[in-house]
């Protein structure tokens, strides 16, 4: 089975395939040259990489979490103190002085 990475590049190939064909089938209708053929191939297209993008996404979600890193404070063994609460903006009064509600 191909790796992740190998499936975005793919998935990313084909988008960039389908907007220049998109382009090419703008400018043949411009000319008025019919473009029905060319849609439904763009169609298939635009289904094959929808799946691809679905396919990649639930095997991201299946696949084993990587772990995390762990908190520096908590690594080096420092005691890790929650903050304080800041107080709401009304009880510093205005212009940020004490609760007397003067500036």
């Amino acid at each position: 089975m191909p790796d992740i990475d190998f499936v975005r590049a793919e998935i990313e190939h084909m988008r960039t395939q389908l907007g220049r064909q998109r382009k090419e089938i703008f400018q043949l209708q411009r000319a008025g040259i019919p473009t029905a053929s060319a849609e439904l191939l763009l169609g298939r297209m635009l289904t094959k990489i929808d799946t691809f993008a679905l396919n990649e996404t639930l095997s991201r979600k299946n696949s084993p979490a990587t772990p995390r890193a762990e908190c520096w404070a908590a690594s080096s063994g420092d005691e890790v103190v929650p903050r304080r609460p800041r107080e709401p903006a009304m009880a510093q009064g205005i212009g940020g002085s004490p609760a007397l509600g003067t500036a």
